[in-house]
C-alpha cells in the first residue's frame, strides 16, 4: 500500500490527532484487505521467454567488470536452463516460452538474443 504522506501530515489534513489518524488508517487497511481477499486472484504469468533471458545473459558478464561474480553465475545458470528447457538439440529449434507451444515457438528475437549463447 502506498503512503503518500506521513501520519502527521494526514492527521493535520483531516484535523485529527496522529493516534486517531493511525487507527483510522489501520481500520481502512483491514477493510481493504478483507474486500481484496474476496476477489479472484489474477492469473500468474510465470512463463519464461527465451529472448528476455538471452538479453539478460548477454548483459550479465559485464558484472565481472563490477567485481560481482554473482552476475556471471546468474548468466551461466540461465544459459543452462535455456539449453535444457527451451532448446531442442535434435531439431535445433529454440522455443519462445517454457510452454513449448508450437504456434509461437520461433521468433527472430529469440534466435538473435539466445542462439549464440547455446
Amino acid at each position: 500500500m502506498i503512503e503518500r504522506h506521513t501520519i502527521a501530515e494526514t492527521a493535520k489534513h483531516f484535523k485529527k490527532s496522529e493516534d486517531e489518524a493511525r487507527q483510522s488508517l489501520a481500520r481502512s487497511r483491514e477493510r481493504l484487505v478483507s474486500i481484496r481477499n474476496r476477489r479472484p486472484r489474477p492469473h500468474l504469468d510465470d512463463k519464461i521467454i527465451a529472448a528476455w533471458n538471452g538479453l539478460m545473459i548477454q548483459l550479465m558478464p559485464g558484472g565481472a567488470n563490477l567485481d560481482e561474480p554473482r552476475y556471471l553465475e546468474s548468466a551461466t545458470r540461465a544459459t543452462k536452463f535455456l539449453r535444457s528447457n527451451l532448446y531442442d538439440e535434435k531439431s535445433k529449434l529454440l522455443f519462445r516460452i517454457t510452454a513449448k507451444v508450437e504456434a509461437i515457438s520461433r521468433f527472430a528475437d529469440d534466435y538473435a538474443l539466445v542462439f549464440k549463447e547455446l
